[in-house]
């Protein structure tokens, strides 16, 4: 990504393509029909105070596809692009509420043995790895 005007360019071409991939998904997902791309990206600017790179605009696009947009508080789906690297999404639990938080580690602590021959698969190991990098939300 670049600054000044041609990052309002870019950032229009984000909202354009990252729209067309909504309303794809809203195709396969009733859930989320009545999202827009809107209530789904994050935004492009960072939180510079505390950083040493103080450029302005993040490389990324980030997106929560769930039930009620970003800050609803439930578990749903991440969009993550980023300029000339690879494209992913998947399932995440940001942002959870303190009440469905709790609603989480209650099912892991009831299914612990099969919660732990899940998170021991070298699939997922790769999956959390990528996520790891990306600073994604991942569980």
């Amino acid at each position: 990504m670049h600054t000044g005007n041609n990052m309002k360019q870019q950032k229009m071409i984000l909202k354009i393509l990252f729209s067309r991939f909504l309303t794809s998904i809203q195709k396969m997902m009733v859930t989320l029909k009545e999202l827009t791309a809107k209530k789904c990206m994050f935004r492009i600017n960072r939180d510079v105070r505390f950083s040493k790179d103080k450029s302005p605009y993040k490389t990324n696009l980030g997106a929560s596809m769930d039930k009620g947009g970003k800050k609803s508080g439930l578990a749903g789906y991440y969009f993550h692009y980023r300029t000339g690297r690879k494209v992913f999404w998947g399932r995440h639990l940001g942002n959870l509420i303190p009440i469905n938080f709790k609603k989480v580690r209650q099912e892991i602590d009831y299914c612990f043995d099969e919660f732990k021959k899940i998170i021991s698969s070298k699939n997922l190991g790769r999956c959390m790895v990528i996520c790891t990098r990306a600073k994604a939300s991942v569980v």
